[in-house]
């Protein structure tokens, strides 16, 4: 079971992905960090309700339980260096907003927003391949939005303008 199973729909999420998959060495390391991260993740002095889990050996979530105590500016600052640290102690991207993953037949693919156009032209993924949505706020989001039909995408007007042109 996932830590942000249990929190309410209207958690606050955050979703990052790294630009590579985990092993299980560095997958098994950063889950003894978040769980010491999220046991001692305060803001404003007051302990926060929250998880950080990782899905699929690439997806980082993170979830905050508002109804508990307001994560607040200094909170989220707090989640982002420490997402920060990983990257530098792992070597891995955690923020890099022109990456694009996608599911298609069990396998994660991992991309941009301009070679997403190459793939659908080439036919290596179409309308119905899963993407992955990151830019879910809450936890009732990710249980309803965070895999997609790319055709529900937001990046998915743009493939079809690239078509056109």
């Amino acid at each position: 079971m996932h830590h942000f199973e249990t929190m309410p729909p209207d958690a606050k999420a955050w979703i990052y992905a790294a630009n590579r998959k985990l092993t299980l060495d560095e997958k098994n390391k950063i889950n003894t960090k978040a769980t010491q991260f999220v046991s001692n993740w305060t803001a404003h002095e007051q302990q926060l309700k929250a998880s950080v889990d990782i899905l699929n050996d690439l997806f980082f979530v993170v979830m905050v339980d508002e109804n508990y105590n307001a994560v607040s500016g200094c909170g989220i600052d707090k989640s982002i260096h420490f997402m920060q640290e990983l990257e530098k102690e792992f070597n891995i991207e955690l923020f890099n907003r022109m990456q694009i993953e996608l599911l298609k037949d069990e396998e994660i693919i991992i991309t941009s927003k301009p070679n997403l156009t190459v793939l659908y032209s080439e036919g290596v993924i179409d309308d119905e391949t899963i993407f992955i949505n990151k830019n879910i706020t809450t936890k009732k989001e990710f249980d309803t939005n965070f895999m997609i039909p790319l055709n529900q995408s937001w990046v998915y007007q743009s493939i079809k303008n690239a078509q056109l042109t």
